[in-house]
C-alpha cells in the first residue's frame, strides 16, 4: 500500500516566468495562426492580463490554448473568449496564480482547425483573489497519495469549513480549466482527516490553496 507524503504547497517563491515553452505536449508551441499575428517571443495580451502563448489541438481534437497569467494579482475566475472562422470559442479560467502558464480546452469541445484562424480575444467576468493564494501552512499540514488527501489542523484552535484546491501539471504547465476541490469540514487542533481526491496524482497534481474560517 503506498504510504501517505507531505504535500510542498505552491509557494509564491514558485515563480512560473521563466518557463520555456516548449513542444512536450501534444500540439505545436511555434504554430501562430492567429489574426493579430503576434511575434513568437511575445504572443497577445489580454486586458494587460492573459497572454496566449499558442494554441493547439487536444487529444480529443478540441480547441486549446496555452495562456500565461501576466498580472500580479491570481486569478481566481474569468472567461476567455474569441472569434473563430466556425463561430464563438469560450475558455474558462479558474485559480491560475500570477505568473502561471495553463494549457486551457474551448468550453464546449469546439473542434480545431488546422487552417482556422483566431481573433477578437476579450475577458469576461473576471475576479481576482483578495490575497495571494496560500496554503495556510501554518494551520493546515498536508499529506497525500494517488486519489487521497489528507489535512491535519496542526494550530490551537478549531477551524472550520475547510478546503483543499488543486490542479494536475505537466512540466510546470498547469493543465486544464477546472480546478479540484475536496471539502474536510471542521478539524479540532491535532485533528486529522484523510478524504477521498478523484483526480489527485501525488506527482502531477499541485495544491494551490486552502480555505478555512475560525
Amino acid at each position: 500500500m503506498t504510504s501517505m507524503t507531505y504535500i510542498e504547497p505552491y509557494s509564491a517563491e514558485d515563480s512560473f516566468q521563466n518557463i520555456k515553452v516548449n513542444e512536450s505536449f501534444t500540439f505545436k508551441y511555434s504554430d501562430y495562426n492567429f489574426a493579430e499575428s503576434p511575434s513568437s517571443q511575445n504572443g497577445i495580451l489580454v486586458d494587460r492580463c492573459i497572454r496566449i502563448l499558442s494554441y493547439g489541438k487536444s487529444d480529443n481534437g478540441s480547441v486549446q490554448l496555452v495562456v500565461r497569467n501576466d498580472d500580479d494579482r491570481d486569478i481566481k475566475y474569468a472567461v476567455l473568449k474569441c472569434g473563430s472562422d466556425s463561430g464563438d470559442l469560450s475558455f474558462k479560467i479558474t485559480s491560475m496564480p500570477s505568473g502561471s502558464v495553463c494549457v486551457l480546452t474551448e468550453d464546449n469541445g469546439a473542434e480545431f482547425d488546422e487552417n482556422g484562424s483566431y481573433y477578437g480575444f476579450e475577458l469576461s467576468d473576471t475576479v481576482y483573489f483578495d490575497n495571494k493564494m496560500s496554503a495556510h501552512s501554518d494551520v493546515l499540514f498536508l499529506r497525500g497519495k494517488d486519489g487521497v488527501i489528507s489535512v491535519k489542523n496542526i494550530s490551537d484552535h478549531n477551524v472550520s469549513d475547510v478546503y483543499v484546491y488543486y490542479k494536475n501539471e505537466e512540466n510546470g504547465v498547469l493543465i486544464g480549466n477546472e480546478t479540484y476541490r475536496v471539502s474536510f469540514g471542521s478539524l479540532a487542533p491535532g485533528e486529522e482527516k484523510e478524504l477521498s481526491a478523484e483526480h489527485y496524482k501525488a506527482y502531477i497534481s499541485r495544491i494551490l490553496f486552502t480555505e478555512y474560517g475560525d
